[in-house]
């Protein structure tokens, strides 16, 4: 019986050596485990706060673009007004050089008319003054020469 009982104690002694390992092994998997699962946990917050982090992202990107949409709208309705101001001065502007031009057209046209009437007046009258002018010279120069005639038949009496 001794052989059998020293082949009992070495197959126990054998098997206790096992148990403690495979005890050993289910600890080392078990802190393997909790392990595996504090990563996970750390993972999953970490996908969490990224997650977060880009939504937060995205609306105060999508906030910032609405106010740039709405301040440039702003703007280009300001410009809009602008433009159409500065259109409608100047088309008044161009209505006051056009009625300026136009009024300075016909005053130059009333004055020349005016000239033109006077000189064709004047050009009219000039045949009848010619012929005044040169009856007055002609009555003048037979004045002159009875004068100087009656002058020297004085003279010589």
């Amino acid at each position: 019986m001794s052989l059998i009982q020293a082949h009992h104690d070495k197959s126990v002694s054998r098997y206790r050596s096992l148990r403690e390992e495979l005890r050993l092994v289910k600890s080392d998997i078990s802190a393997s485990a909790k392990e595996h699962s504090e990563t996970v946990a750390a993972t999953t917050a970490s996908f969490k706060a990224i997650g977060e982090r880009a939504f937060s992202f995205a609306r105060e990107s999508e906030e910032t673009n609405t106010r740039a949409v709405g301040d440039v709208a702003d703007a280009s309705e300001v410009l809009v007004a602008s433009a159409k101001a500065v259109v409608a001065r100047a088309g008044s502007h161009r209505e006051e050089v056009d009625t300026f031009v136009s009024e300075g057209q016909d005053s130059e046209r009333t004055r020349y008319n005016a000239m033109e009437k006077e000189f064709r007046m004047r050009s009219d009258k000039a045949p009848d003054q010619l012929r005044d002018i040169q009856e007055l010279t002609r009555v003048r120069n037979s004045m002159a020469w009875e004068v100087c005639f009656i002058s020297t038949s004085h003279l010589s009496s």
